[in-house]
């Protein structure tokens, strides 16, 4: 983490908030599109995204069970300096699927201001924004249960269950939203791994999802997002059962193919956000420049073979680590065949100006240097056929990491926890 909070602009920071429940809207509208999502994924040719396809195929066939969707969503956005000097918001991506933290960023929050107030450091306090990202999930996902149980009717106990990976390494996060959840609320969360879905998991003709005897109101994705959760065919199966079930799924498979950065690139297309969205202005406003990869893109390669500094190359991937940059990135376009190209997206670099930071690392060495933050907002959305039931800003995620560092989050042991400090823009 970082021993005081970063500077971030007030402005940027009330438009970032803003566009979280704008966001929440704008992903649930495109996954009632079954013709977007599959059209929009139709050319990528990544065995991982193709194997949810599948899926998504498979639930539209069978007719979807549940019409109660549910995502915890988290937009993060960089601050770029433009070329006279301004500064603007940019996203750098939308997570529909296992958003972490709301715990972590909460504590770091609190801690930051602590910290301040006990060392009486020069810094205003009134600037430190409150940030209940914890709460308000929780909130969200007692919601969610309580509109099961009541639509459901059913008798028995009744739980939410948190799809994890085996040896889970961000437990920490993970275990005080089922401490927050069972004070709060008296709801028990249970953890299976896909694996565990797969071979204890049953449904009845309903569709009504039991595992260990106990009946699963919602299933909440903090797994699911890699291909390194899928081992074996053991996971997929996991994953289908669940999908074709009647828990509520945050997010559902909809949702989660929403987040691939191949629809997140088509977004900078001509009426797509149009098609989708109120509030078109304001969502075009943070979005960085967007390219696809497909057969006959020769224009954009071109370009990024020309001045690759200022381009990144992007999977369809969840997670820090995967991005491709400088020599990698080029090698990868004169190398890869046009169908493994599609499978990629370009994005225009964001030049953030870096900030003074210190940073605790591991066994607390304390690290005194320059960095750039990336700022996130949770979103907890609910819906079902009749239009939304809740559509909330739930919190903020800050981190920094040193400025020399290209790619690579909090879990990739890159990125450090932080909290903003608002300034004056």
């Amino acid at each position: 983490m970082t021993l005081t909070p970063s500077p971030f602009p007030k402005q940027s920071y009330d438009t970032a908030v803003e566009l979280s429940t704008i966001f929440n809207s704008f992903v649930h509208n495109q996954s009632l599109d079954s013709d977007f999502i599959l059209t929009s994924l139709k050319n990528v040719d990544d065995h991982f995204t193709k194997k949810l396809m599948d899926i998504y195929r498979n639930v539209l066939e069978e007719g979807i069970k549940q019409t109660v969707s549910m995502g915890i969503h988290r937009s993060d956005y960089m601050l770029h300096v433009n070329s006279d000097g301004k500064i603007s918001l940019q996203q750098v991506e939308l997570n529909a699927i296992s958003a972490a933290f709301p715990y972590l960023g909460t504590m770091v929050s609190k801690l930051h201001k602590y910290l301040i107030a006990r060392n009486n450091l020069d810094y205003d306090l009134n600037r430190l924004p409150e940030n209940h990202a914890l709460t308000n999930v929780c909130n969200g996902l007692a919601n969610a249960h309580n509109i099961y149980c009541n639509k459901s009717n059913r008798s028995g106990k009744i739980v939410i269950m948190m799809v994890v990976q085996p040896g889970e390494t961000n437990s920490a996060d993970q275990r005080y939203i089922e401490y927050k959840l069972w004070e709060d609320h008296g709801i028990f969360i249970r953890r299976k791994t896909l694996a565990d879905i797969s071979q204890r998991a049953t449904t009845d003709d309903s569709g009504f999802l039991m595992i260990d005897g106990e009946e699963v109101s919602v299933a909440y994705l903090r797994a699911g997002y890699t291909p390194r959760d899928y081992p074996s065919e053991v996971e997929w199966e996991g994953r289908q059962k669940l999908e074709s079930s009647m828990a509520i799924k945050c997010p559902n498979i909809a949702y989660h193919l929403i987040g691939t950065k191949k629809i997140q690139q088509i977004w900078s297309q001509k009426s797509v956000v149009e098609k989708f969205s109120n509030n078109p202005e304001i969502l075009r406003s943070c979005f960085a420049g967007l390219y696809s990869l497909d057969e006959g893109e020769d224009d954009i390669i071109e370009k990024v073979l020309q001045s690759p500094q200022d381009y990144v190359m992007k999977p369809q991937r969840e997670g820090g680590g995967n991005l491709m940059f400088g020599d990698n990135m080029v090698a990868a376009l004169k190398n890869f065949s046009a169908e493994e190209r599609a499978s990629y997206i370009i994005m225009s670099r964001i030049n953030p100006e870096p900030h003074q930071c210190y940073f605790v690392r591991a066994g607390g060495v304390l690290d005194i240097g320059e960095g750039v933050s990336e700022f996130g907002t949770y979103g907890v959305f609910i819906a079902d056929d009749s239009g939304e039931i809740e559509n909330t800003f739930a919190g903020t995620l800050l981190r920094t990491k040193a400025a020399e560092q290209e790619d690579g989050g909090v879990a990739a042991g890159v990125a450090l926890l932080d909290s903003p400090y608002l300034i004056d823009q």
